[in-house]
């Protein structure tokens, strides 16, 4: 096993052939690979072809939406509020919340108590909701 991105051991392109190649029997050979790296390159391609299906990995399908005008608008008043708190008391912006969880808040309001401590909805004038 080697602790680096699969990108720094082979493109994206040799890595779909050798998929290819292992699908349809044959052996993929990378030249610049090792004696070593060849034969657990090979040895973890066969170990994946002889596992069931069931055991796979799935893809994530995200489901991405797109802000609301509405929504745009309240995450700005909110980063607003944040950045002049960050800036009256010498804070990083980031400290009181980040991009993300304002935009978590402004879409489903119920997360900000789990998301912010008192302090922090003070200074974004959130409620305890």
């Amino acid at each position: 096993m080697v602790d680096r991105p699969p990108f720094h051991i082979l493109r994206n392109e040799e890595l779909l052939k050798a998929a290819t190649d292992f699908a349809s029997g044959r052996v993929f050979d990378h030249e610049h690979f090792s004696a070593r790296r060849r034969r657990t390159f090979n040895e973890a391609a066969k170990l994946a072809l002889d596992s069931p299906e069931s055991e796979w990995a799935r893809m994530r399908r995200r489901s991405v939406t797109r802000p609301t005008a509405e929504t745009i608008r309240r995450a700005e008043q909110l980063r607003r509020r944040r950045d002049k708190s960050a800036k009256e008391l010498g804070l990083d912006p980031s400290f009181i919340a980040s991009r993300g969880t304002l935009e978590t808040i402004v879409t489903d309001r119920s997360p900000a108590a789990a998301l912010l401590v008192p302090w922090q909805r003070e200074l974004l004038g959130i409620g305890q909701s």
